[in-house]
């Protein structure tokens, strides 16, 4: 049995959308009551006739409009449906395969770009030692439900996991020291950055900043925040590498060096999920990166030579064992002639 609550802040024609996505996903279903908040008569009028379809008799529909706040009164962490809920449900499967599969099982430590509730706990592996969090506050604050959702969560699924909760803004990774976490996620926080203030393509930057070498951004957001790609912005990254010596010249390069991405099928809303993994060679001057370049070549050539070596002596112990088991077998021949 389901009881459906619904909190509408939206207008009649997106009050449609989502109406008929509801009518697809619980046709069929055993519903007790439906709750709808927040819309206007006309629209009451509407999702009445459209929702007739659940009709058992102790099926209750109950409106009850209020009065909206502007849209700056507004807090993040109020319960909005900020996504119809199709491409709600699907990133929401994209994301728990994504970060679940894709976070190497020796990573100690995660941080979450945006925490907005505790049900990331849930998302990462039970290996994870440690989960930071920043806040999608304009304050930097982390709010106090949030932190209790977070701790709930955590003490529910009883993995060992240390989670700390951090008031710190999302574009603004104050308390994480460089190259310290071993993957940084986000998951539809991007558009709630923007909306809030914060500066998203910044985020970004402070989780390259970040991350170990070789570290892993993982990400499941809209394909276009603020009319600009995510996507984009992610691969097209770059850092400057400067010299050993003031006079040396600077040198640009990518934040992320590798990585694989898709576009998130079966929604409404276009997004996008994947992998960034940061540079090993990133934060190096450029004398550090032909010295460990060097260092390479030269570990590469050792390797090789041993193996060379390791052959050479395989293939003498098979001539070896070949000619050894030739005079034997003469031996015997010598032998037989003998008698």
């Amino acid at each position: 049995p389901i009881i459906l609550h619904l909190d509408l802040e939206v207008e009649l024609q997106e009050d449609k959308a989502l109406i008929l996505q509801m009518k697809m996903m619980l046709t069929g279903t055993k519903i007790i009551a439906i709750y709808v908040i927040g819309i206007d008569a006309l629209s009451s009028s509407y999702v009445r006739n459209e929702l007739s379809f659940v009709q058992p008799t102790r099926t209750m529909l109950k409106f009850s409009p209020i009065k909206q706040r502007p849209q700056h009164e507004r807090k993040s962490t109020e319960l909005q449906m900020s996504l119809d809920m199709a491409t709600f449900l699907r990133t929401e499967f994209v994301s728990t395969a994504l970060f679940t599969n894709q976070i190497p099982r020796a990573s100690n430590n995660c941080l979450q770009l945006g925490t907005y509730d505790g049900r990331i706990v849930n998302f990462i592996p039970r290996t994870i030692q440690e989960l930071l969090t920043s806040t999608v506050e304009p304050d930097g604050s982390m709010p106090l439900s949030i932190g209790r959702q977070l701790k709930q969560q955590n003490d529910a699924r009883n993995a060992g996991t240390t989670v700390r909760v951090m008031d710190q803004r999302a574009d603004d990774l104050s308390m994480v020291d460089d190259d310290s976490v071993d993957c940084v996620i986000t998951m539809q926080s991007m558009e709630r950055m923007r909306e809030n203030g914060l500066d998203w393509k910044k985020s970004i930057m402070e989780a390259g900043r970040v991350l170990k070498p070789g570290g892993r951004f993982l990400f499941c957001e809209q394909t276009t925040i603020g009319g600009e790609s995510f996507l984009e912005y992610v691969t097209t990254l770059a850092c400057i590498r400067k010299g050993a010596e003031e006079t040396d010249t600077e040198e640009r390069f990518l934040t992320f060096d590798e990585g694989a991405s898709d576009d998130v099928d079966f929604v409404l809303v276009p997004h996008v999920a994947g992998i960034a993994v940061k540079a090993k060679d990133a934060g190096m001057t450029k004398q550090e990166k032909r010295s460990a370049e060097l260092e390479k070549k030269t570990t590469a050539d050792a390797e090789r030579n041993l193996e060379f070596f390791e052959f050479g002596r395989k293939k003498r112990r098979i001539k070896k064992k070949k000619q050894q088991e030739k005079e034997r077998e003469d031996d015997e021949e010598d032998g037989e002639v003998k008698k």
